[in-house]
């Protein structure tokens, strides 16, 4: 998917706003992501690792906010999950957790996600890395040797 041009519904031939899914066991959390994005990204959410996957596999978005701690499938488990398929292994992954020590965010970037976000979220910080990753992915997207990310073995 290429995040710096227009991207269209080819059926219509009208801009198609990026997919961002939001992953969360807390719904209030996920309505203060939806408030942030809902102007310029098509939100869809999940609260819960497997309902994530399931959305993936039917639809894949351009993006991904994911919860790390959550009942059931925990984020970590889920990322490797998306990592392993060859379908999803190029979605971003962006960890928002409550969590923010050190050993929990370098686990989360080794395990494949592109960056990872204190709760609470602060609007203007979380707008400005997601933003951050759609130029990376663009200029991913142009090049033909950019190496997939993929977990780093312990």
């Amino acid at each position: 998917m290429k995040w710096g041009t227009v991207l269209l519904d080819m059926t219509h031939q009208t801009p198609r706003k990026p997919v961002l899914l939001v992953v969360d066991d807390q719904p209030s959390n996920i309505q203060v992501l939806h408030q942030i994005f809902k102007t310029d990204h098509e939100v869809f959410m999940a609260t819960s690792g497997e309902q994530a996957l399931t959305f993936c596999a039917t639809q894949l978005p351009d993006l991904i906010l994911l919860d790390v701690i959550m009942p059931g499938l925990n984020g970590h488990q889920v990322c490797v999950k998306l990592k392993s398929d060859p379908r999803t292994q190029d979605i971003p992954v962006i960890f928002v957790t409550g969590h923010s020590n050190p050993e929990d965010e370098s686990e989360g970037l080794r395990l494949g996600a592109v960056d990872f976000i204190s709760k609470p979220v602060n609007a203007a910080t979380v707008r400005a890395r997601v933003n951050c990753v759609r130029r990376c992915w663009s200029c991913a997207s142009r090049r033909t040797t950019w190496p997939t990310v993929r977990p780093v073995p312990p």
